[in-house]
């Protein structure tokens, strides 16, 4: 497989891709060491036609797609026109203590009428130099090995990385592996037993990812035993399905937006999200739908970070339901972020 590479390959060429504006994507496996690299020329119309490539869904905006016309060898190799600036820039979108804990106390008294869940955001922004942004993606992947891990630059514009704990999907000819993924604790309290707030948020994931399974004409599933999975010092539950379907090409469609990035019930939830976060979720709780040749795998966009000339702009949320307590939340979106901030900090003031 010519777009699989090794580690130092990839981010010699995605430095050079991101200094010369060339849409690009670098991808690892959870617990692989070898990435997947790819670059996108766009001055060519080819996209369809391409075996490997990389779809966008962002959670807001248009659709992009990430066509494999270079390996890592050949941007190394190739000569390119310098450019002044290639990365859109952010505004400081950093969410306060106060407005978020405000919107927190807002959807509990909703929560709380009506019962479900919802999942709410906020951003955190830092500065960081472009020229530090595959030291510091280099480094987030090396601490959180079992992540999907991506890094990747839109025809747009749009730099992104991610190092998600979550696989929409995984599919191989027809067979395919999907996820819920909700719940979260600290490690430290994982002798402890899980509260009903958590277990309740996973049940309305786990439950609704199996009433779409059930909805797809020809798939078989099975859902397996909950359990738990570890994300740095995070912890969170996880129920596996594997399933057999006729057309496993529309399953992320199917299922995402799911419980676990938006909320119970969907158009509820959607509600609370347009009501009460006030940025743009971009990319953030979307995905990235990977095309490896005979394998598709669907990444959704956590624990990630959209990165400019100067600075990252960080986005974490968590699901709300009418037990939540505000401090506990605002807590919760910081740990989910502090691996990526301490990185951060460490790559830009050494």
């Amino acid at each position: 497989m010519k777009y699989l590479t090794d580690e130092g390959l990839a981010f010699s060429a995605a430095g050079k891709c991101l200094d010369y504006a060339i849409p690009f994507i670098l991808y690892r496996h959870p617990g692989e060491r070898s990435f997947y690299f790819w670059a996108h020329d766009v001055s060519r119309n080819d996209s369809r036609d391409t075996v490997y490539k990389a779809v966008i869904h962002p959670w807001s905006g248009k659709e992009e797609t990430i066509s494999a016309h270079y390996t890592a060898e050949e941007i190394i190799n190739k000569g390119f026109s310098s450019v002044n600036s290639c990365l859109k820039e952010i505004e400081n979108l950093q969410t306060s203590k106060e407005v978020y804990t405000t919107g927190i106390n807002e959807i509990i008294q909703r929560l709380r009428s009506r019962g479900g869940k919802t999942v709410i955001s906020r951003v955190i922004t830092r500065p960081l130099l472009k020229k530090d942004i595959t030291s510091v993606a280099k480094s987030f992947f090396e601490i959180i090995s079992n992540a999907y891990a991506l890094l990747y630059l839109t025809p747009d514009g749009i730099c992104w990385l991610t190092a998600s704990p979550e696989c929409l999907y995984d599919a191989c000819s027809h067979n395919v592996r999907t996820m819920a993924l909700a719940g979260t604790r600290s490690l430290n309290n994982a002798e402890e037993p899980w509260d009903k707030k958590n277990i309740d948020e996973h049940l309305m994931v786990a439950d609704y990812i199996e009433d779409k399974l059930q909805s797809i004409q020809g798939c078989e599933y099975h859902r397996y035993p909950l359990t738990n999975l570890n994300y740095g010092r995070i912890q969170h539950l996880h129920t596996p399905f594997k399933a057999v379907c006729k057309k496993p090409h529309i399953i992320g469609k199917v299922l995402h937006p799911t419980p676990a990035v938006c909320g119970f019930p969907i158009e509820n939830a959607l509600t609370d999200i347009a009501e009460v976060e006030r940025h743009n979720r971009l990319h953030y709780a979307g995905y990235v739908e990977l095309k490896l040749a005979e394998r598709q795998i669907g990444v959704v966009n956590l624990r990630c970070a959209q990165l400019s000339e100067t600075r990252a702009c960080l986005y974490s949320g968590g699901g709300i339901t009418a037990l939540s307590s505000p401090e506990k939340e605002w807590e919760e979106t910081a740990s989910k972020a502090s691996v990526l901030i301490k990185v951060i900090k460490q790559v830009s003031e050494p």
